[in-house]
């Protein structure tokens, strides 16, 4: 066969479904692993948002997806960041609740959320405790899980381990 020939090769249906339920292990298997990941990375007070986290596969097994059920709602707050603001007790009845159990001082008629010694991340170096973030922009506070955890998991290699230990199977 001469170099840059096309050469067609014939694969059966059968064959063909088995290629593609093992793509499909793989790509859960590389979900699961990023999911596992935003879970490590996702900040837990009552753990609604850990516990949310989800990876699922496509019905067709072609695409995988990792993301957050309606259960934690704040999420994108959480991931994508917010700028830092007063929410009075009226309109929020359960903060002043949840910051007495959490041992935050309360007084006067509401908390600053995000505000110098939060512990979320900032986008601003040194703004609060938590420290920098690259995955916000500035002055948004917030502590992502997601991206850090595509991240990691995709620059590692780990999602080419884990993809091929799946597709052995």
């Amino acid at each position: 066969m001469a170099l840059g020939s096309a050469k067609t090769l014939k694969i059966s249906a059968a064959a063909l479904r088995r290629l593609e339920a093992r793509n499909a292990r793989g790509l859960l298997a590389v979900a699961s692993a990023i999911a596992g990941k935003s879970k490590e990375l996702a900040p837990v007070n009552l753990g609604v948002l850990r516990a949310s986290i989800q990876a699922t596969l496509s019905p067709d097994g072609k695409e995988a997806y990792v993301g957050v059920v309606r259960a934690a709602p704040h999420a994108p707050f959480i991931e994508f960041g917010f700028t830092p603001h007063f929410v009075p007790f009226s309109t929020a009845p359960g903060l002043a609740v949840w910051a007495r159990r959490v041992g935050v001082r309360v007084s006067g008629g509401g908390l600053f959320i995000g505000g110098r010694k939060s512990r979320l991340q900032s986008g601003t170096p040194g703004a609060t405790v938590g420290g920098y973030s690259p995955y916000l922009p500035p002055g948004k506070v917030g502590k992502p899980f997601l991206r850090p955890a595509v991240d990691e998991i995709v620059n590692t290699g780990e999602g080419r381990r884990v993809f091929m230990i799946a597709w052995r199977r």
